[in-house]
Formats: structure tokens, C-alpha cells, sequence
């Protein structure tokens, strides 16, 4: 009995060893991301410590004067100035998907992770700081993400254009709405 009630301990650390492995290789280093840009360091080991990611290129965001920007960090392509109609969600999702803008017709709303890569932490309002990067009409809004909140389905995440703060409200609400395409 005892050799049995060791073998399952033994298996349930190894299991515990392969899921704690897997996290640390999903989570990676951080260098597919962005830096935060904190460079103060406020506490032992913060950001301002490690400041992993990738750097910013000299030029984050190319205007590609059709009413447009691609953010040369992801690749990404988004409207220059995003649409000032809030919408609930689903219709959030029917606007971008049903958008013709720039000769490109695959637009559509962008996952949380893909919105806050606009959001740059070391600037008080993401919004302001896109507006003096090129972008126009961003506001100091809340602005929807594709993506669904898990433990209830009838909410969504979406970024606070105003502080970079990531929520998630009951889908029936209206936000602002950036469509985004994957480029090239």
C-alpha cells in the first residue's frame, strides 16, 4: 500500500513538473512582446528592473496615407481614426467585419492582446499618446476586444484608452470600436 501511495505522489510531482515546464515555455521570456518602457525602477525587481520584450523600432507606426496606420512592431494595420459610433458588442463585430475601407475588406474587431499592444505604460492616457503618433479621433474611451470572458459569456474584455486598464462588461454595453486587419 505504501509503495503505491508513493508511486501516485511521485506521479502528481511529475505532473506538476510538466505543467509548471509548460507555463514557463507558453509565458516565455517576454521577447515576443514590447517593452513596457518603464525604466524607473520603483521596487526590487519591477519592470523598470527587468524591462523584457522586444524594443520599440525607431518608427512604431507607418502612415499609409490611405487612412491608415501599421504599427511596425506587430504588423498590424488599423485605421488611422477610428469610428466615433459606440456599438454593443455583436454589432461591434458585424461593423468591422462588414467594413470595405483602404481596398481591404478582411477587417475585423481585435483580440485584447492585440489592443493592448497599443497601449504604451510609461504615458499617462494611450489614447493621447496615439494621437500625437499619428492616429486621429482616438479617444479616452473604452474600446472592444474580440475576445470573450471565459467565466461569463455574456461579457467581453476591452481596453480603457484612458489608462491601459483591460475590463470586461456585459457584451449588451456600448464601447468604441477600432477595427484592425493582420497586414501584410
Amino acid at each position: 500500500m505504501k509503495t503505491l501511495q508513493n508511486r501516485i505522489l511521485q506521479l502528481a510531482l511529475f505532473a506538476i513538473l510538466i505543467a509548471g515546464a509548460a507555463v514557463l515555455y507558453a509565458a516565455g521570456s517576454g521577447k515576443q512582446l514590447p517593452v513596457t518602457s518603464q525604466t524607473t525602477v520603483h521596487t526590487a525587481n519591477d519592470d523598470g528592473s527587468y524591462q523584457t520584450g522586444n524594443d520599440v523600432p525607431s518608427t512604431r507606426f507607418s502612415d499609409n496615407g490611405d487612412g491608415t496606420i501599421t504599427d511596425n512592431m506587430t504588423g498590424l494595420m488599423w485605421l488611422k481614426s477610428p469610428d466615433s459610433t459606440t456599438r454593443n458588442w455583436p454589432a461591434a463585430i458585424t461593423y468591422c467585419e462588414g467594413l470595405d475601407y483602404a481596398s481591404h475588406t478582411d477587417w475585423r474587431l481585435p483580440t485584447v492582446s492585440e489592443l493592448e499592444t497599443l497601449t504604451n505604460y510609461s504615458q499617462r492616457a494611450p489614447a493621447t499618446w496615439l494621437n500625437g503618433q499619428g492616429f486621429t479621433n482616438v479617444r479616452l474611451d473604452y474600446y472592444w476586444s474580440s475576445t470573450t470572458y471565459a467565466p461569463s459569456t455574456a461579457d467581453a474584455w476591452d481596453v480603457n484608452m484612458n489608462n491601459g486598464g483591460v475590463h470586461n462588461p456585459s457584451k449588451a454595453n456600448n464601447n468604441c470600436v477600432w477595427p484592425v486587419r493582420s497586414g501584410q
